[in-house]
């Protein structure tokens, strides 16, 4: 592979190699810009081209290094897309701040492992193509997000590559056929692409720039004109989200709702009494319920009714630890704030 623009600090092995530390950096800050996808902003455009640094990084290491690199590029990944898991288990795991980061450290690495062993089997087939190891990625790396999610009892399908793509109503349509998985592989191979233009001899660098391009250009089209084309439905149903705000207890005796049955009743008159026949209970979020008790906080308050075409449907976007529900109203609805 002859050198290109900055690529010269990843000669090929086993040419002159560059130094180990350097290819974990850059793993690490592959990683950690790839949450900017799942964090924030979502800014979702990171997806597509993160995992493509990280296999310029280990198409030309040697093996060892390569696993160090996707194990590195997840740790850092997972520590920055989803500290809340560490916050989490601190405040109701009754574990201390430190015992929190390191269950945190020991999930991140059994994902580590399998990106790892993602970076293992592309860098294998490196050393029998360049243009292999970039057909095999999108595979490889669907297969391995697979098994992450259908581990035994560990199994954690959070932030797979694909969800960011599925923000698209054009691309989420593939979800129907092939899951998420189709939508990673999707955004994997664009990855791949990258990969190859970067670091690939030939055909010409001018060739290989049109080729990406191409590429990118049929992606954004179909993400700008895709949606018009999707069939629309008319909202029908009107619903009401409703958070309880009973004390959170480390345990619950049997008679726990007799002893809350007051409660109970009261946010239960407050929401039939302006709601429609559909209502969703939400768990009382840790923020509420880590606290001393308020049992006159109308448990409504953080919500948010959200206008849209869709039949029927309900999501949840947890900001800091107040989770804001937003959920389909018919045309006709109010769009001001339950208080």
């Amino acid at each position: 592979m002859p050198l290109r623009s900055w690529t010269h600090f990843f000669p090929p092995y086993p040419g002159p190699a560059t130094p180990a530390a350097f290819r974990l950096v850059c793993a690490a800050v592959s990683g950690a810009a790839l949450s900017l996808s799942y964090t924030g902003f979502y800014f979702g455009i990171y997806s597509w081209f993160c995992i493509g640094l990280l296999l310029v990084v280990i198409l030309d290491a040697r093996p060892r290094i390569a696993f160090a690199c996707g194990f590195v590029h997840t740790l850092f990944f997972v520590f920055t897309s989803v500290p809340w898991i560490a916050t989490v288990l601190a405040i109701h795991g009754g574990l201390s701040r430190l015992g929190g980061w390191a269950i945190l450290f020991l999930i991140a690495s059994v994902m580590g492992v399998l990106t790892g062993a993602f970076a293992w089997c592309v860098r294998c087939l490196a050393q029998r193509g360049l243009v292999l190891a970039c057909v095999g990625a999108p595979f490889f790396w669907v297969t391995f997000e697979f098994a992450l999610a259908h581990l035994p009892e560990i199994s954690f399908p959070w932030n797979l590559l694909g969800y960011p793509a599925s923000a698209n109503l054009a691309l989420l349509q593939l979800g129907t056929i092939t899951g998420i998985w189709g939508l990673s592989f999707v955004v994997a191979g664009y990855n791949a692409l990258l990969a190859w233009t970067t670091l690939a001899p030939a055909p010409p660098a001018q060739m290989r720039a049109t080729f990406l391009s191409a590429a990118a250009v049929f992606i954004i089209a179909v993400m700008t004109i895709g949606p018009r084309f999707v069939p629309r439905t008319s909202a029908n149903h009107f619903a009401r989200a409703v958070q309880p705000n009973f004390p959170e207890a480390m345990e619950y005796p049997a008679d726990w709702f007799k002893m809350h049955a007051r409660d109970s009743k009261i946010r239960s008159s407050r929401a039939t009494l302006r709601c429609s026949p559909f209502i969703f209970s939400i768990p009382s979020s840790p923020e509420l319920s880590s606290g001393s008790p308020r049992p006159n906080h109308p448990p409504t308050r953080t919500l948010r009714p959200l206008r849209t075409t869709a039949p029927f449907c309900w999501t949840s976007k947890v900001k800091g630890f107040s989770p804001t529900i937003k959920f389909t109203s018919c045309p006709s609805a109010n769009t001001s704030p339950f208080r």
